[in-house]
């Protein structure tokens, strides 16, 4: 997708979002808020529609921790303690993917991640399996309900 049409894309969106501020209120500003509402949704899916096939989330960048997350979420749902044994002990190559553990920084070392850290990663195993896609999502989840409570209170 070129960055010409993501600025196109980009200008639209906030050029139909600011067009709330032009509207008279009653009738004009509901019927106006439905089709701003249902035209950016058109831009959403079609942008949606053509990025279909390219890999987003592309892979992590700045770190690869994500791979040690999903690592010790799949070694704890399968009832064994992450604290106890290193990604490359033999004793877990049952569990070893294509993926997972090799994509693990430090593979001879023992997870550090604090005991609630270790249960976001089961939880996000449990729901997604190794996806790092899926731990993104949980996560950005969590963000954002830490933002709506500190709105909250």
């Amino acid at each position: 997708m070129s960055v010409r049409l993501l600025l196109i894309a980009g200008l639209l969106i906030q050029t139909a979002l600011l067009s709330f501020y032009a509207v008279p209120g009653g009738a004009a500003e509901v019927l106006h808020f439905v089709a701003v509402n249902a035209l950016l949704f058109c831009v959403s899916a079609f942008l949606v529609y053509l990025l279909r096939s390219r890999d987003v989330p592309h892979a992590p960048v700045a770190s690869d921790d994500i791979y040690r997350y999903l690592w010790d979420g799949k070694v704890a749902s399968h009832g064994i303690n992450p604290f106890e044994f290193a990604p490359d002990d033999p004793r877990l190559e049952h569990l070893a993917s294509e993926t997972l553990p090799a994509k693990v920084s430090f593979p001879g070392m023992r997870t550090i991640y604090p005991p609630l850290a270790q249960g976001v990663f089961l939880v996000s195993h449990l729901l997604f399996g190794a996806s790092v896609s899926g731990l993104k999502i949980l996560l950005v989840l969590a963000d954002v309900s830490a933002m709506m409570l500190m709105v909250l209170s």
